[in-house]
């Protein structure tokens, strides 16, 4: 895929995730299918970290640092380490949004990036920046589907009074 197609995605995204996440009331954003599964606010506060300390820190240090081994991140573990249930939405809403807005002008600010460039992660060895663009584009697609199921979630068992089936079944 071109470099300049995955930034034009990313772009599009940020104003997905606006029309997404932008007039979700606090009821929906603080509920759980489950307690083990995240709510939307769990979700939003962990794009804004992955936004900055995953994929463009990680996008950055491979194009810079070839073959040197990447920090260690916690994103699963940051969800309670970091209380992303006490944030306040709002607040992170504009953060993540202006996060990715600056996101956008690095990526297309990069005078001539090599991709191939590569950064040693302790899981998956040798990655290259390239990897690290693509992965985050696919990390968006991944969270805007499960933002969607999580609306749909809360629509069905918390405000539909009918049989929703007849919308059809629920995708993967």
């Amino acid at each position: 895929m071109e470099v300049t197609h995955i930034i034009d995605c990313l772009a599009e995204n940020k104003l997905v995730f606006k029309a997404l996440f932008e007039r979700v009331p606090k009821p929906m954003y603080k509920w759980k299918v489950s307690e083990d599964k995240w709510n939307i606010l769990e979700l939003l506060v962990h794009l804004y970290d992955e936004e900055i300390e995953d994929f463009r820190f990680r996008t950055s240090f491979a194009l810079a640092n070839n073959e040197e081994l990447l920090p260690a991140i916690n994103p699963e573990g940051w969800v309670k380490e970091r209380k992303y249930n006490n944030r306040d939405y709002k607040e992170v809403l504009k953060l993540f949004l202006d996060a990715r807005e600056e996101s956008i002008l690095w990526l297309n600010n990069l005078r001539t990036p090599d991709w191939s460039m590569t950064a040693k992660h302790p899981e998956y060895g040798s990655i290259s920046a390239q990897f690290f663009l693509e992965n985050w584009l696919a990390h968006d697609y991944l969270h805007i589907q499960q933002l969607n199921r999580m609306k749909y979630q809360y629509f069905r068992i918390m405000k539909s009074n009918v049989d929703l089936n007849y919308a059809g079944p629920i995708l993967i």
